[in-house]
């Protein structure tokens, strides 16, 4: 009998082993998706320079960032963070820019992709859940962002000319927590050097 059991705990810790390895490439998988939804190359737009990065805290992260060329003018731009960390708030976030790069590609406009995509979250995801999302499109002929901020900020804007920095705050609620958000028209800072 003795030997027994310890054939059965010996099967059963190598059992345990097998899935543990394979939850482990399951995970590295979904990580390598998740980075490749980052951009590899940042959009050309002349006048600026433009950075991104992000590492998340685990295999998986909850943090997103994304720009979308819409013309010679503007261009998108996505920063959003679900709520908790690992592979739920990753597929969030995967979502969110999923859905603003269809809502781009089907010619809706900045008030039109963020309440779309409020909406739709509302229905997908569980209550406990919720994604802050600034979302704005920066025009490079007058130099300005129009932006709505669910949830997200604060959001520094350095001025080089004087050397401050200006904070400004969310202008709605994170996305995902209610449908039909009345959203007040889009908040504008201008750009300058620096």
């Amino acid at each position: 009998g003795a030997q027994c059991a310890v054939a059965l705990q010996r099967a059963r810790m190598i059992a345990d082993l097998v899935l543990k390895e394979k939850m482990e490439h399951e995970l590295s998988i979904a990580h390598d998706v998740q980075m490749h939804v980052f951009p590899t190359e940042m959009p050309k737009v002349a006048g600026y320079q433009i950075a991104g990065w992000s590492r998340p805290a685990g295999q998986m992260g909850g943090d997103i960032y994304d720009l979308i060329t819409l013309d010679e003018h503007r261009l998108m731009l996505l920063l959003g963070d679900a709520a908790g960390h690992g592979i739920g708030p990753a597929l969030s976030v995967t979502q969110v820019r999923a859905m603003l790069r269809m809502g781009v590609r089907l010619g809706a406009d900045l008030d039109g992709v963020f309440a779309h995509i409020n909406d739709q979250l509302v229905q997908d995801l569980a209550d406990s859940r919720f994604v802050t999302a600034f979302l704005g499109v920066l025009d490079t002929r007058d130099h300005t962002i129009a932006y709505h901020s669910g949830g997200q900020g604060p959001l520094l804007l350095f001025h080089a000319k004087t050397g401050e920095c200006e904070w400004r705050g969310a202008t709605t609620f994170p996305m995902g927590l209610m449908e039909r958000l009345r959203l007040q028209k889009a908040e504008r800072f201008d750009l300058a050097p620096g």
